[in-house]
């Protein structure tokens, strides 16, 4: 180890081959750290920065042959607490927040340096910053049920404006110039990126977990656990599916909502009608899908099954209850992992299958 805190080693092998560098902690469960080719040199240096939240970890090179065609890759670490991924042409922000100060940091999705955006991104609930990107510029939230603040910020950084501040409420999307948020556990709002008023657009409606795309918000609304659609253009309120005995979780494709409910995934398209369900474990936890795909996490494997159904293959394994995000590129999947606790964060990257 050099004076710099980070563990040096060297890897040997025939010139070309490819290896996964794996760490563990306990000889039992192993990471992913890197995947490296051997040079024409026959040898290339690992280099690893020390975490003193690990008393002991130990180092094995895999060939790439032995863990599958596609490995994941670490391009982001030594975080403090990485969430709420989202993705642009070239870079993944994300915040990575402390226990007092909500932070937003920004990485090349290839991996390099992480940047620093902003900091004090926190009310006096909460410290956990959600954004999205728009242009030039991060539009998102922080805090919580009891103060709760609207922003926006250069997406390379710099000073944020708060552009509404409210209770009972969360931040939900941008569209066009118009940024939509709650408020009052039962108001769907709306408020220009350039800032100035609010206007109310809908009552009525506590919205949990939802999606946005460009044309309606998907939600599950907490009172009636009914999955709902606001549509952007006419403000109308459609239920897609009701009957819930409780919360589901909502994420989005191109043609579909999904729906996390108790262990199992069910799908109902976005225009309305039947749902079915796409995973009946009970344990599965769905995380994102790209139109082809569905990704989600079971017994601590990502794993993937078709959107009309069929079989499920397993991704990768990862650390239990590790994984805190997950985003869906058009090559790639991305996600955060808090194994290691504060100081150990990380962000992997992995090619579709």
């Amino acid at each position: 180890m050099s004076k710099d805190g980070m563990f040096h080693f060297t890897l040997n092998g025939p010139v070309g081959t490819n290896y996964a560098i794996e760490v563990s902690s306990n000889l039992v469960n192993w990471m992913i750290l890197s995947t490296n080719t051997i040079p024409a040199s026959g040898a290339t240096n690992i280099i690893n920065a020390v975490q003193p939240n690990w008393p002991m970890r130990f180092y094995r090179a895999v060939p790439i042959s032995a863990v599958g065609s596609a490995a994941p890759v670490l391009i982001a670490s030594n975080l403090n607490n990485p969430n709420n991924l989202v993705l642009d042409s070239g870079y993944i922000y994300f915040a990575d927040s402390t226990s007092s100060d909500g932070i937003l940091k920004r990485v090349l999705s290839t991996g390099g340096t992480v940047a620093t955006l902003a900091t004090g991104l926190s009310t006096s609930d909460g410290h956990t910053p959600t954004a999205v990107v728009a242009g030039s510029t991060l539009y998102g939230g922080v805090g919580g049920y009891s103060a709760y603040d609207v922003f926006s910020l250069p997406a390379s950084g710099g000073s944020d404006t708060i552009l509404t501040s409210t209770t009972g409420g969360i931040f939900l999307g941008v569209s066009g110039s118009t940024i939509y948020y709650s408020s009052g556990f039962s108001y769907v709002n709306g408020i220009p990126t350039s800032g100035g008023s609010s206007t109310q657009l809908a009552s009525g409606n506590w919205v949990r977990s939802f999606a946005m795309d460009d044309s309606a918000i998907y939600f599950c609304e907490y009172s009636s656990k009914d999955v709902r659609k606001f549509t952007l253009s006419s403000h109308a309120i459609a239920t897609l599916v009701t009957g819930n005995s409780s919360e589901v979780g909502v994420f989005i494709d191109t043609n579909n909502v999904y729906l996390n409910d108790n262990g199992n995934i069910k799908v109902v398209p976005k225009a309305g009608g039947a749902e079915t369900t796409l995973v009946s474990s009970g344990v599965a936890n769905g995380l994102a899908s790209d139109g082809t795909n569905v990704y989600y996490l079971e017994n601590s494997v990502i794993k993937y099954i078709p959107v009309t159904g069929g079989s499920s293959l397993d991704l990768t394994a990862i650390p239990t209850n590790s994984l805190t995000s997950f985003v869906i590129g058009s090559a790639n999947v991305y996600w955060s992992d808090t194994s290691g606790g504060a100081g150990a964060g990380k962000i992997w990257r992995m090619a579709k299958p």
